[in-house]
């Protein structure tokens, strides 16, 4: 009988506990948490563009017609998920009311750093690499893609450099090539 009423028990536990919301189940994820994930993003999303950067400027005069188109291709898809990643990184590191003023400060600094790259995103990377134009679409990679690339890698650095001055103001440590 009592093992009876313990299986009973256990039933209605399972019930209770199937029914309760998952977000009743587990405490919501606290700001430092959310911004260390959002500053992951950024910098895993900066080092794709990094990546399709090396890539497209690699053998540039030898390579293709089709490789270089293939390869600017990549790159402004890697460059339009980091303009999605700054979007969504934006709105979650923003600080609590009660942050001291250095980090104020860093969040301020990546902010900007964050929308200049947006726009160097845009300009060079959307409308500078894009099949519309005068001349043959190869053949203006071939010339300015070197120009463009480098432009977009210096508004990289200055991501860099606001992701890792907020991240020690925040006191987060951001690994290098690790979680």
């Amino acid at each position: 009988m009592r093992s009876l009423s313990a299986i009973a028990f256990a039933g209605l536990l399972v019930v209770v506990a199937s029914s309760t919301p998952v977000s009743a189940q587990q405490p919501a994820p606290d700001t430092a948490s959310v911004q260390v994930r959002a500053l992951r993003m950024l910098r895993d999303s900066t080092e794709r563009v990094r990546g399709s950067i090396a890539q497209f400027r690699r053998d540039l005069a030898m390579a293709g017609e089709q490789t270089v188109v293939g390869r600017a291709r990549r790159l402004t898809q890697s460059c339009a998920g980091l303009r999605v990643a700054v979007a969504q990184a934006t709105p979650l590191l923003q600080p609590p009311p009660t942050a001291h003023g250095g980090l104020v400060a860093a969040h301020r600094e990546l902010l900007a750093a964050m929308r200049t790259t947006d726009s160097v995103l845009r300009t060079e990377c959307e409308q500078g690499l894009s099949a519309t134009g005068p001349g043959q679409w190869a053949d203006s990679l071939k010339a300015w893609g070197p120009y463009r690339t480098s432009q977009i890698h210096r508004s990289l650095a200055s991501v860099d450099a606001g992701l890792a001055g907020f991240a020690q103001a925040a006191d987060v440590k951001l690994t290098p090539n690790g979680r």
